[in-house]
């Protein structure tokens, strides 16, 4: 299974106060190849539970990324809410999420230091189309 370096980063969203409002999380991500492989595809939440992801969500994100390239992707993709901000960012470590965002919203989307930067309109329109391989982080 690949590892993330941003993975790290769910470390950080389940400690204190976080950990509360990301209870959601997965414990770890899986990468868009080896869910595709799947017959139930899902991810262990880090309250135990699962998280079903939809084949129909999958197929699609494979649709955008060629196959050589689909163990770069882990899902589900994390979305930080930030309450003192009007734009809602994605953290990024390569060029996948790019790739998706901009394939969902049929346009460019604004990308600086790793981190893309979506307007609340924009944000709407990938979580209506990636509901299941999209998660909400809450950052304090």
């Amino acid at each position: 299974m690949p590892t993330d370096s941003l993975d790290a980063l769910l470390t950080d969203y389940h400690r204190g106060e976080k950990g509360t409002l990301n209870a959601q999380l997965p414990r770890h991500r899986k990468s868009l190849r080896a869910l595709l492989d799947e017959k139930h595809p899902s991810v262990m939440l880090s309250d135990g539970s699962e998280h079903y992801i939809k084949r129909t969500e999958l197929d699609f994100l494979a649709g955008i990324l060629p196959d050589d390239v689909r163990d770069r992707l882990l899902l589900p993709i994390l979305i930080e809410i930030v309450s003192s901000q009007d734009d809602i960012v994605i953290r990024a470590r390569g060029d996948m999420e790019k790739k998706v965002c901009e394939a969902v919203l049929d346009m460019p989307v604004i990308v600086k230091d790793n981190v893309i930067y979506l307007a609340k309109p924009q944000l709407t329109a990938v979580r209506a189309r990636l509901k299941t391989t999209t998660q909400y982080v809450f950052v304090t």
